[in-house]
């Protein structure tokens, strides 16, 4: 499964620059993926959510899709403070 592509269209969805949208996916080995996610400063507010509520289902709609390959699959903020 695309994961990168998924969330990439995630965030490019609520984000109000989509052309500023980056997700690149990072092998740690031993079947784990982070994925990090950069994009203006102004629409990690959108991603994240209120309250975290956001970045927290995305979080788990790719770690139950990933759970299918037997894989362990993260999403962090590259630019976060």
């Amino acid at each position: 499964m695309d994961y990168r592509g998924l969330v990439e269209w995630i965030a490019k969805s609520v984000a109000d620059k989509p052309d500023e949208v980056d997700v690149n996916a990072v092998e740690r080995g031993h079947g784990t993926v982070a994925l990090k996610v950069k994009m203006a400063d102004d629409d990690v507010g959108r991603l994240i959510g209120k309250a975290g509520r956001n970045i927290e289902a995305i979080r788990n709609l790719v770690r139950v899709a990933s759970l299918r390959e037997r894989k362990r699959v993260f999403v962090d903020l590259a630019n976060t403070k």
